[in-house]
């Protein structure tokens, strides 16, 4: 019953974001692009954790710098599927004129997850808030501000395999270059995954994300290829503690 509404609201959803693109009168602009990330995840307890990220991407048919960012949050699950995070990303995003504007977003994220049989199922809510260049532009001190819904569907294949199809919508509540289109759909991502759980410490990801925005006054259509690597970091230490007794072991029995 919960799969059946799950997808009945994604198909909603996407029909209505088709109205949408179809609506705007705006010509958008193609472009296709790489990004790659490393997540690296810690949990200090049950409930809560820490979490890093650190993603490089390139643009304009793999031939340009786009940017580079880094994560860092803390998340919480106070019961079980649901969880809560705040997270912190610095931004170097590369400009025309060969120089960077350095920019400093928040991230509220709340999201629950179900997992039935070999389908798991999720949605997350994020609401952002970024300021571009705060100390060197008239507007840096105006946080833009979106609403991002991301609904997703995964299946284990094998405990080893899982693919997975997720539509994520943004809404701009208000954008202080751009508010001409508040409290507006602005953009959609519709992206096709494929993860490998190589161990309990590494997991990898590929995938392609298809980006379409409107309601902007420059509306890009942007095809991505990604590919990811996850480590869990307290898998990782364990592992690294338990080698190192057994080689102080092996030395002191020789």
């Amino acid at each position: 019953m919960r799969l059946r509404q799950f997808l009945f609201t994604l198909l909603i959803i996407t029909s209505l974001l088709s109205n949408a693109q179809q609506n705007s009168s705006r010509p958008a602009y193609p472009d296709a692009g790489l990004w790659n990330t490393l997540n690296v995840n810690y949990k200090l307890n049950k409930k809560w954790g820490l979490g890093f990220t650190q993603e490089f991407r390139v643009r304009e048919n793999y031939s340009r710098l786009n940017l580079f960012y880094t994560n860092i949050g803390v998340n919480y699950a106070p019961y079980k599927g649901i969880k809560l995070g705040l997270i912190y990303r610095h931004i170097d995003k590369y400009l025309e004129g060969n120089t960077f504007s350095y920019r400093n977003r928040i991230m509220f994220d709340a999201g629950y997850k179900w997992e039935i049989s070999r389908f798991t199922l999720s949605y997350r809510h994020r609401l952002q808030l970024e300021w571009r260049d705060f100390l060197s532009s008239p507007l840096g001190k105006s946080p833009e501000v979106f609403s991002r819904n991301k609904f997703e569907v995964g299946y284990d294949i094998t405990p080893k395999w899982t693919p997975n199809i997720s539509s994520e919508l943004r809404i701009q509540f208000t954008d202080p270059r751009n508010n001409d289109d508040d409290d507006n759909l602005s953009r959609n991502r519709l992206i096709f995954g494929l993860d490998y759980n190589h161990s309990s410490i590494f997991k990898y990801g590929a995938f392609y994300l298809y980006q379409a925005e409107f309601n902007t006054v420059t509306p890009q259509i942007i095809n991505i290829v990604g590919i990811e690597a996850n480590v869990n970091l307290n898998k990782f230490l364990a592992n690294y503690i338990t080698k190192k007794k057994k080689s102080t072991k092996d030395k002191s029995d020789q």
